[in-house]
């Protein structure tokens, strides 16, 4: 999730936006004594991600156990971007923007006042607001996310299923 743990000014100065970052909170092997997933668990003020953000699904605290069960090694498989296996915005794109944009950009005061929570508000702000402007652009104040640009990858999955007339 972008925003809070990026590596402009961090929160508790824990930057979650490279793997290095995330590995210091994480103990290979071993969910229950990783503090990047046991803080999925807590409540009150520790409750992360906080309100008003969505809490993580049961399948997204899943995969992350998994991963790091699984040694928490660097996958971020640079070089397999295969962008014509882009359907839809179920099947391609929800993941990517629940990844990568969400964070900022839900509950009462999103970033910019841009909510991008479903595929209504996410074809409305490539339509309307610049969305694909925002994520192409490298620096500057409209560059999303602010965390730094997305990969090369990411951005090449959002352009073709933009091009492809954005199915739901």
């Amino acid at each position: 999730m972008s925003g809070c743990h990026s590596s402009t000014n961090p929160v508790d100065d824990i930057d979650l936006s490279t793997y290095a970052g995330i590995r210091s909170e994480v103990r290979a092997g071993d969910p229950n004594d990783s503090e990047l997933y046991t803080v999925l668990f807590e409540s009150g003020d520790d409750l992360m991600p906080p309100p008003p953000m969505a809490p993580l699904t049961d399948a997204q605290k899943e995969r992350i156990r998994l991963w790091i069960l699984q040694g928490a090694k660097e996958t971020n498989c640079i070089g397999d971007c295969d962008t014509a296996a882009v359907t839809t915005y179920s099947g391609s794109i929800a993941a990517l923007i629940q990844t990568q944009c969400i964070g900022c950009h839900q509950g009462p005061t999103p970033s910019g006042g841009v909510q991008l929570t479903n595929y209504s508000e996410v074809s409305g702000a490539v339509t309307y607001r610049g969305l694909l402007d925002a994520i192409n652009a490298t620096s500057g104040p409209n560059a999303m996310p602010p965390s730094g640009p997305m990969t090369a990858c990411n951005i090449a999955l959002i352009e073709r299923w933009v091009q492809g007339g954005m199915p739901q």
